[in-house]
């Protein structure tokens, strides 16, 4: 796995990391998410995230795992949201987060799992909520 491979994917997990807490944050309540913009946003800019990482991993990567994951539908998924944002289906976008994302999540620390010398580099810097 490549130095640049390794960093992207270390990104998208902490995106789908991210959308993991906005679901707590909100309950796993579809509802709450309907009502709070900020739920929705947050969701959806990891979701843009993780297209733009995933559009820039390696071809031999993507290759490789095309059957786990559907590069080309999360690089779509990226494209649709910035590019037709006030169009998008909310459902569709629900439906990622909490079924897309935990897959995803788990082919990434799968990944990290096999490679671990390929993700010694320093860890990404926590947020501070605060």
């Amino acid at each position: 796995m490549t130095y640049n491979d390794a960093q992207r994917i270390s990104h998208i997990k902490q995106h789908c990391l991210e959308v993991q807490e906005t679901l707590e944050d909100c309950g796993f309540s579809y509802e709450r998410y309907l009502l709070r913009g900020t739920f929705r946003r947050s969701i959806s800019l990891s979701i843009i995230q993780i297209g733009e990482h995933a559009g820039k991993l390696s071809e031999e990567l993507k290759h490789a795992t095309p059957e786990r994951i559907p590069w080309h539908e999360i690089r779509g998924m990226r494209n649709w949201l910035v590019h037709d944002y006030l169009k998008a289906n909310l459902e569709t976008i629900w439906d990622t987060a909490t079924v897309q994302i935990p897959a995803l999540l788990a082919f990434c620390d799968e990944i990290i799992e096999a490679n671990p010398e390929a993700f010694d580099f320093p860890a990404l810097p926590e947020e501070d909520d605060e």
